[in-house]
């Protein structure tokens, strides 16, 4: 390993970023050169201060080289992050300590995140989607308690997770509604042809579905579950996949603790029952589960996913752009600026020069592992 190394960072400054250069020597833990890096819709809700996160470099879904800690050690491996510590789920790579948005990233300040190897044939471009896809497999499990195929569910949110989530409800054979009330979104969407048997709607009928998920940034919560709560059959199943903050409560929940709901299932484990029977203010029984991070079954799974159906989910990734591109774009996507156009998911690759390049279905890790040997 070279004595020491440029790493370059994106270090939060308010609401703007700065691509900072400095030189460090990678002595004690493990170092990986960061290869991808997606931008999470959480990413966006920390630089714009929605969130209170500390972190002050963003990004938890990624892939990386490990980088050889001993002579004996020569054989490359990719490794892919697990951000959320299963035993603390208050302890996330990217929020509660500086994530992966730089060229270097090394185990040494002792925070303990988790790695899976990443598989041969995973596009490489495509590696930074295994996080987010696996919380949607984890989001579809819980569900399945309740609910089978053919079901009806309805997903409030129209961004990279909840297409993963229409995505891969499809190919479990949900009947998928998507709800997305703005109409350049939706033109967007139908325009890259996406979604299969889902359909795009501007809202959900009342007790029109068996199931709702509401995945949207927290300053949209509230609406949502009033939308969910309204379409929901009795008896139905409501996954709170995002945007529930700690002592969040909807009045038409009275009591009830949401957030502890969903803290319940962490990165596959349970601790006590995954969901909960509770009644709205009108006296409509729900069934109420969510869950934080994934385990390393479903993020193996993510991986068997993208690697067999690289064009449908790779139409996901509209930009793929260096870090200094992500320096502003990251800011302008935070701010909602749609100067630019739409986006879904925004993958940063810290090897390349040029700003901007399509995405590569193609590549796979053990080819790019083939070019370094």
């Amino acid at each position: 390993m070279e004595a020491s190394l440029e790493n370059r960072a994106l270090v939060r400054t308010g609401t703007t970023l700065q691509l900072r250069r400095n030189r460090f020597h990678p002595s004690a833990g493990t170092t990986h050169r960061m290869l991808r890096v997606g931008v999470c819709g959480t990413d966006l809700q920390i630089q714009r201060g929605a969130r209170g996160d500390r972190a002050r470099i963003l990004g938890h879904e990624g892939i990386g080289l490990r980088l050889p800690d001993t002579d004996r050690e020569t054989i490359p491996v990719c490794e892919i992050f697990d951000p959320v510590d299963r035993h603390d789920q208050d302890t996330i790579l990217g929020h509660s300590y500086d994530g992966l948005l730089r060229d270097y990233f090394t185990s040494s300040s002792g925070h303990p995140y988790q790695v899976v190897v990443a598989q041969d044939l995973l596009p490489l471009d495509l590696a930074p989607l295994t996080e987010p896809l696996a919380t949607a497999l984890y989001g579809w499990e819980l569900i399945g308690e309740h609910l089978r195929p053919p079901g009806r569910v309805a997903i409030f949110g129209a961004g990279s997770a909840a297409l993963l989530l229409a995505l891969t409800g499809e190919r479990l054979g949900y009947r998928i509604e998507l709800i997305q009330p703005r109409p350049e979104r939706a033109q967007f969407l139908t325009g890259r042809s996406i979604l299969g048997t889902a359909e795009l709607r501007t809202h959900a009928a009342a007790d029109s579905a068996d199931g709702a998920i509401v995945c949207l940034p927290r300053e949209a919560a509230h609406p949502a579950l009033d939308s969910a709560l309204t379409c929901l059959r009795p008896g139905g199943v409501l996954n709170l996949f995002g945007g529930i903050p700690a002592a969040f409560d909807h009045p038409d929940l009275p009591g009830v603790d949401l957030a502890a709901i969903r803290r319940r299932n962490v990165c596959g484990h349970t601790r006590g029952s995954a969901s909960e029977l509770v009644s709205t203010a009108t006296g409509k029984p729900v069934w109420v589960t969510g869950h934080r991070g994934s385990s390393p079954q479903q993020l193996d799974a993510a991986q068997r996913l993208l690697i067999d159906d690289p064009a449908r989910y790779g139409a996901l990734v509209t930009h793929v752009i260096s870090l200094e591109e992500a320096a502003t774009r990251i800011p302008a996507l935070a701010a909602r600026d749609r100067a630019r156009g739409e986006h879904i998911k925004v993958v940063i690759d810290p090897t390349m020069t040029e700003p901007t390049r399509p995405a590569d279905i193609h590549t796979s890790v053990a080819q790019h592992l083939r070019q370094l040997r």
